[in-house]
């Protein structure tokens, strides 16, 4: 009881303070001024440095991205220190947080680390963000030096990051410099390595804007004929890839609110000493090392998350009863064992439609809709632990039992490496199951910390990582191939993974970004299904989600024009209703915020809520109208509930 009463003692002294921070946390913030910090150049606040500095040294992920972010707003000298220090956290979102504050606050001291990042970094977001750090604090010369520098380095990993930078150069700030093509010619007529020539020939490309095929002669020969009218040769590049003010417009890009710091400040303030914690102490019991607190990255799906989530997020005032109403249905079908079934799910209605019966000819994907349906009682804060624990969820109530069994099953079924068999349908691993079953475990165990669900979710994602196309991506069977829908999937259970606290190996993250670097039109914002090109919309909205999962943020020129493809889809409700757009789709347009997420999230909520079942058996679910892959009412239900639940399931984090 004591720990309850502190606790509302602490809520309650939040919600009198203006800035969001506990008093006596040091950070005294009026509203004016830290609005001010956000829309103009960094100043000196009153004492709110050591209070962040410590949350940078957080074991959770997202406390120490959060942290990053706010310490960009401060002018102090031992910030700039600890965001240095910062660029070598193993986090790549710590990474790209702590150079976009370091290129705010313009430090000098920041050039070189941050040079050294764009040469060292294995993940491509990292690198850009660095590349235009650097062109901030150093300016366009000193930062062209070194990367010219950079092109003649003994390491072959340096030299090809330096032929990427000096497109990016090219591209970003139309950069062209006489000497660096000359070593770019040199580098395609003379380094051994592949990767390098590649890299050199796409750096011509965009610095001169020649279409020349890849061929060292037909450099060698141009260079040669423009070599000495170089300013006339070389043409300004197609399109600049910095924002497009037009595509920018009506968008925001805010730093996370108030009301989410003070809920950090409050999920801290918890993890002091507590009741239970001293009993255990005077029980003579040990305490566990684990944190028992829930991951930051899932706080919105708390009591009081929701409420602000709905608030900030403009969320559809009939949305949680549609919510509600599709996990009861969910529950009414679950199977005994704790799974649900593609096809005789139908034997749990009482007057079952016609169209369900013949919905999917085999349960070869019960794997895949138990995590679907894990994954939307989850979204909505329902777990398996009694009484909302950890702090802030809500009661599990009658949707306790249904998730506990579900992850049951799924740890029944899973081999010794981590996959998933549901025999004797299958015999061998299907990645797409593979990545939603990993991805509700993780989930999981990120949000109620259950030790005992710790080594399955681990082992499903060392599954994902050894099945994983070296460098690459993923496809249905391991190592098999690469295809940008499964790649998804798997970037999600990555990155839930990684913010619970399990282990990701750098690799994996680094991988899934060459995939979606290799199918990305930068120019044109599409997004390939498994070769650069126009894929559907759908995959330009999986492209998305993905590359703001992995560092990019929402005023990529890239991500604005994907996201006006993905906004300009006028037939995910035409003739059929496409389940797998709406919720690709709602996760993009969340992410990317403003008039984007403004205008989507009005007409897929007040559709999809519209389109419900709302009477009989089928009441809270939704009709089987897409016709292709996955066609069970267990499926459409689940992913129309979690498209509804996107404001819940994430933070805002790439806006």
């Amino acid at each position: 009881m004591k720990k309850h009463i502190i606790l509302w003692i602490v809520l309650a002294i939040l919600s009198l303070t203006p800035s969001g921070f506990p008093q006596d946390s040091g950070i005294i913030m009026p509203p004016a001024g830290r609005q001010a910090a956000l829309n103009d150049p960094p100043v000196q606040m009153e004492r709110p440095v050591t209070w962040l500095l410590e949350k940078l040294k957080s074991p959770d992920v997202w406390v120490r991205v959060i942290a990053a972010k706010e310490l960009g707003n401060i002018k102090a000298d031992e910030i700039v220190l600890a965001l240095i220090q910062a660029l070598k956290d193993g986090a790549h979102d710590v990474n790209v947080e702590a150079i976009r504050s370091l290129e705010k606050l313009n430090d000098r001291r920041a050039f070189e680390p941050l040079v050294n990042v764009v040469l060292d970094s294995g993940l491509h977001a990292v690198r850009f963000y660095a590349l235009r750090a650097c062109v901030t604090i150093g300016g366009m010369d000193k930062t062209a030096s070194m990367v010219e520098e950079a092109l003649l380095n003994k390491k072959a990993d340096v030299r090809r990051r330096a032929c990427e930078a000096t497109a990016w150069l090219a591209s970003v700030y139309s950069y062209k410099d006489k000497s660096i093509l000359d070593k770019l010619v040199k580098i395609i007529s003379k380094d051994k390595e592949k990767e390098i020539v590649d890299e050199a020939q796409k750096a011509l490309k965009r610095i001169t804007a020649q279409e020349l095929p890849d061929s060292k002669e037909k450099w060698e020969e141009w260079w040669k004929n423009n070599k000495d009218n170089f300013a006339e040769a070389v043409n300004p590049p197609v399109e600049s890839r910095l924002v497009d003010s037009k595509l920018a417009e009506g968008q925001k890009y805010a730093m996370l609110s108030d009301s989410d710091i003070g809920r950090i400040a409050v999920r801290e303030s918890k993890k002091e000493k507590d009741e239970e914690k001293d009993d255990a102490k005077d029980d003579g019991k040990e305490e566990e090392d684990d944190d028992d607190m829930p991951g930051a990255y899932f706080m919105n799906r708390e009591e009081d998350g929701k409420a602000i989530s709905n608030r900030q997020n403009n969320v559809n005032p009939r949305a949680q009863k549609a919510i509600d109403e599709a996990l009861n249905w969910l529950m009414r079908h679950q199977e005994k064992d704790g799974y649900w079934d593609c096809v005789k799910y139908v034997k749990n209605c009482t007057d079952a439609k016609k169209d369900d019966t013949a919905s999917v000819k085999s349960n070869q994907y019960n794997v895949a809709v138990t995590g679907l349906a894990l994954l939307a009682f989850l979204g909505a804060g329902y777990t398996h632990e009694p009484d909302g624990k950890p702090f802030g969820l809500p009661p599990g109530g009658k949707f306790k039992p249904v998730v506990e069994k579900g992850l049951e099953w799924l740890v029944s079924i899973q081999e010794k490496n981590g996959s998933f068999k549901d025999l004797p349908v299958k015999t061998t691993p299907n990645m797409f199951e593979q990545g939603l079953a990993a991805l509700a475990l993780c989930e999981a165990y990120g949000m109620t910390r259950d030790k005992d669900l710790k080594e399955p979710a681990q082992k499903a994602i060392d599954f994902i990582v050894s099945a994983q196309n070296p460098g690459l991506g993923w496809r249905y069977t391991p190592k098999s191939d690469n295809d940008t829908s499964v790649v998804g999937w798997q970037v999600f259970a990555l990155k839930s993974a990684e913010v619970s606290g399990l282990d990701v190996p750098a690799s994996a993250i680094e991988g899934a970004s060459n995939w979606l670097d290799f199918v990305c039109i930068e120019d044109t914002g599409w997004v390939g299904y498994q070769q650069p090109g126009v894929g559907t919309s759908a995959i330009a909205a999986v492209g998305i989600m993905c590359r703001c999962l992995l560092g990019w943020r929402a005023d990529s020129p890239f991500l604005q024009r994907s996201a006006r493809i993905v906004a300009e889809d006028k037939q995910w409700n035409d003739k059929s209703l496409n389940y797998y757009f709406v919720y690709q789709a709602t996760l993009a347009m969340y992410q990317m915020g403003g008039k984007f997420w403004g205008d989507w999230n009005k007409k897929m909520s007040d559709y999809m809520i519209g389109v419900q079942i709302d009477k009989g058996c089928e009441k809270g679910s939704w009709d089987v109208d897409f016709a292709e892959h996955y066609k069970s009412r267990v499926y459409t239900t689940a992913l129309s509930a979690l498209s509804l639940e996107v404001p819940y399931r994430y933070l805002p984090f790439a806006r």
